[in-house]
């Protein structure tokens, strides 16, 4: 582990500021930092729209509503969806 962290602060912060690697290396840690935050934010956003719909339909009155005439019902292990 100290071998890997050497080598990359070696050569993350070089001596030189026009090195080649250095300015690879900090554009591909600003992409890689730009990425992690869009995608958290993506994340967030549609964790949020998933509540939103679901609430949003467990408050629904549905305009046609079937009922048994008894008052029996049918339990939801006993119907075969499978085909």
């Amino acid at each position: 582990m100290k071998f890997s962290c050497f080598v990359a602060l070696r050569y993350f912060f070089s001596k030189k500021s026009l090195n080649i690697i250095h300015i690879i290396s900090l554009i591909s840690l600003i992409g890689i930092g730009v990425s992690t935050m869009a995608l958290l934010i993506v994340l967030s956003v549609f964790n949020g729209f998933t509540q939103v719909a679901s609430d949003m339909l467990s408050y629904s009155n549905p305009d046609l509503i079937i009922e048994s005439k008894n008052g029996k019902s049918i339990r939801k292990d006993s119907i075969d969806l499978t085909g």
